[in-house]
């Protein structure tokens, strides 16, 4: 049996001349461990990774003739996308059997149209012997799985609560081989890495953000410190060179953060780490812990420079601990990334005007923007919904004068204004550049380099979207 299992592309499904690279950092990590559970159950299984990945017309629909099975990993931002790839693939191959799973179905609760079985909840375990039934055609036996929407005929049946997983510590690793490393590796367009790896060290986020599509989908639960070093020996074992965490927030737990980066340190493994966690969980404790076992940046997702923007989006966190963090982290040499989230419905000029001054104000080494879109399965979309300013087939509304905020194009305009007054400052490149120094670590300022040199190229032409460098944050998958 054959599987190909997809991530489409954000930017649509386009082939040969027509595709364009989406570049990301991280191995879409969900679609790696359902692979490797359909490998477990006797399937040969592909992974089409349509961001990274240039592939003819004539090889996607050999590859989907070739297989018995297509799974499709599905975000909100891409639904549409998912959905008009598999009418593609049922046109091609109208037997084939196609499994869909993901975020967007996880947030939402609900299946995707045209495929066989959609998953909602955590699939590792049972999407092998799912997948298999499928093909196999006992429908019947698929009842005794929880979380799966699928038709018995004319009957959608959906098979009970979401699943769960218990213990972290059991469950399988992603199956790494079945992706090109070297494919991936890239910031804001930028290669920092040819041998990038990513992994979970926990799952769920008991925060509250309300424009975030995860809030309250999963609880927390976390894997222990030696299980969790126990997966890094063999990362950097296999030879990746950079480690990034692929979750929301590495320090919910702080004495488990810190164990976890005292074994590290204890065993004598090398590797570089990136993370992202929140300003208000840091300590100096943590961040010494987290120099000495090799951590390289910390993304803090800091999203406004303004307190009442942070309390609009249920932040539960501060300025002044925002800038904390910062501080902590240039003290001790740890290159740090903050994101930031342009137009929330109350936010006007003056907003903007405070995040340049703190961005500016503060030790930062790299900014990176994201206008605000109302994504389903947000408390946010949930609050406008409510009101009557988003209609209930509107998955993903951009921000706007409909929702009480500033025109996109405004909004795109001081977005452009930000990167300018943040990375067009002399000061900043020979901060960068004594830290660099410092640390004898130069990976970052090369990347600053190219990064500027792009700036300056589209000084004036910087309106054209393929140019602009927004950074979308992508759930795990």
């Amino acid at each position: 049996m054959r599987a190909l299992l997809i991530l489409p592309s954000f930017r649509g499904n386009h082939f040969g001349a027509a595709w364009r690279k989406n570049p990301t950092i991280t191995p879409p990590l969900g679609l790696l461990y359902i692979g490797g559970a359909l490998e477990r159950s006797g399937f040969q299984v592909r992974v089409l990774d349509m961001n990274v990945q240039a592939i003819s017309q004539a090889e996607f629909k050999d590859a989907v003739r070739q297989s018995d099975l297509i799974g499709v990993s599905v975000l909100t931002v891409a639904r549409d996308i998912a959905e008009e790839l598999i009418r593609e693939v049922r046109t091609i191959h109208p037997r084939v059997k196609v499994m869909a799973g993901g975020p967007h179905l996880n947030s939402t609760m609900t299946p995707l149209p045209g495929a066989d079985v959609s998953f909602v909840g955590e699939g590792e375990e049972t999407a092998g012997e799912v997948g298999r039934i499928l093909v196999e055609g006992d429908l019947d036996r698929l009842r005794q799985f929880r979380g799966l929407f699928y038709f018995d005929g004319q009957e959608m049946v959906r098979t009970g609560l979401p699943m769960v997983l218990g213990d972290l510590n059991l469950s399988p690793r992603p199956a790494r081989h079945l992706v090109d490393a070297s494919r991936y590796g890239e910031l804001i367009g930028i290669r920092v890495s040819d041998r990038v790896a990513a992994m979970t060290t926990s799952r769920g986020c008991p925060y509250k953000c309300s424009f975030c599509v995860r809030r309250g989908v999963f609880r927390y639960r976390d894997r222990t410190p030696e299980n969790v070093v126990d997966e890094i020996a063999e990362i950097a074992a296999a030879g990746h060179d950079l480690l990034i965490f692929n979750e929301d927030n590495f320090t919910v737990v702080p004495e488990r953060s810190i164990a976890v980066m005292r074994e590290i340190k204890r065993r004598g493994i090398k590797i570089r780490i990136m993370m992202q966690l929140r300003v208000d969980s840091v300590s100096e404790e943590m961040l010494q812990a987290f120099k000495d076992a090799g951590v390289w940046s910390l993304i803090f997702g800091i999203e406004s420079g303004t307190q009442e923007i942070l309390d609009f989006y249920d932040k539960g966190a501060t300025v002044e601990q925002g800038r904390r963090a910062v501080l902590m982290a240039e003290r001790l040499g740890i290159f740090s990334y903050a994101f930031f989230i342009l137009g929330a419905p109350p936010e006007r000029e003056r907003h903007f005007d405070e995040n340049i001054r703190f961005m500016t104000s503060v030790p930062l080494d790299f900014v990176g923007f994201n206008i605000l879109d109302v994504q389903a399965g947000s408390s946010l979309w949930a609050k406008e919904r409510r009101r009557g300013l988003i209609r209930a087939d509107e998955l993903v509304t951009p921000t706007g004068p409909r929702l009480g905020a500033l025109p996109y194009e405004k909004l795109e305009e001081q977005m452009r204004r930000a990167y300018r007054a943040f990375y067009l400052r002399p000061s900043h490149y020979w901060r960068l550049l004594r830290k660099c120094w410092g640390v004898r670590d130069f990976t970052l300022l090369v990347f600053m380099a190219r990064f500027s040199l792009k700036l300056l190229r589209h000084f004036h032409a910087f309106a054209l979207a393929e140019d602009l460098p927004i950074v979308r944050s992508v759930p795990e998958t």
